[in-house]
């Protein structure tokens, strides 16, 4: 009897849902362990990770600067054929066990943002954001097979609710399992060289220490694998190389990738999933 096939863990974003985020009306898209995005000029494929990127800087920097750094709400709402009032992302999320006994937690992580026109009154996340609804919740079976659900639900209340200056999620970072949920989300990385970053000048001197989000350190990075190439395989690894192999699995320069951290970064072994989101042009 042969041995049973490895059991392939599952990706850390299953599923994502935009809604009147940038150019995007509406998208649903399933994600598999290696998904590329494929779609024509202007079809949304930058736009659907951008709004990948924007949970994760919301979480991190609060909504309100997350708005700010990418030029307002003229450049964050859909504009066309109206001008939406709110934008809406949702993941659907796997964080896999920790102890080989445990059971994976799996649910939903839901924010619905809008711009802030009565500051003195409602639920608000800062200047000119407010935070209209945010929804988590997480799943999973204990030893005896019952079930085992974790949630939390904040809405608007416009004229009762308090000032909240970040996302609930940040204030669970204690709780189980939305510690490790906030931790994943943001610990996401998305890899876009800005064209004229990269056409800078930078040393090949092999540096330490994470990579950048722009291609800024391309050169320190790929002197760092060429000195660890060079001293073998079975030679002690530099302590940047598990973060420098990471990143370079990850890039894409001619199309949109997304990469789930437990695939292991191998696309040669990992099924893809082609989706276009849709979106007005």
């Amino acid at each position: 009897m042969s041995p049973a096939a490895p059991r392939r863990p599952m990706p850390f974003i299953t599923r994502v849902r935009v809604g009147n985020y940038r150019t995007i009306a509406h998208c649903d898209v399933a994600l598999d362990r290696f998904s590329v995005l494929l779609g024509l000029h202007a079809a949304g494929r930058s736009n659907f990770l951008v709004a990948l990127r924007f949970v994760r800087d919301a979480l991190v920097n609060g909504p309100a600067k997350a708005v700010a750094a990418r030029g307002g709400w003229e450049e964050v709402l859909r504009q066309v054929p109206d001008r939406a009032t709110s934008c809406a992302i949702g993941l659907e999320i796997h964080l896999s066990a920790t102890t080989h006994d445990a059971k994976p937690w799996v649910g939903r992580y839901e924010i619905t943002l809008a711009p802030q026109t009565v500051p003195e009154t409602g639920r608000d996340a800062g200047p000119g954001v407010r935070i209209e609804r945010e929804f988590c919740e997480m799943r999973r079976a204990d030893t005896e097979g019952q079930a085992n659900t974790e949630r939390f639900l904040i809405h608007d209340r416009t004229g009762k609710g308090r000032r909240q200056r970040r996302l609930q999620l940040t204030h669970m970072s204690e709780s189980e399992p939305f510690d490790e949920l906030l931790t994943a989300l943001t610990e996401m990385f998305f890899y876009s060289p800005d064209l004229a970053t990269l056409r800078k000048a930078s040393p090949n001197t092999p540096t330490a220490g994470a990579r950048g989000e722009d291609g800024g350190d391309l050169g320190p990075a790929l002197a760092a694998l060429g000195e660890t190439t060079a001293r073998g395989p079975r030679s002690p690894p530099s302590s940047t190389l598990p973060r420098q192999l990471s990143l370079f699995r990850k890039i894409s320069v001619t199309t949109s990738t997304i990469w789930s951290p437990e695939s292991g970064g191998n696309s040669r072994s990992c099924p893809s999933t082609t989706k276009q989101p849709s979106g007005t042009p």
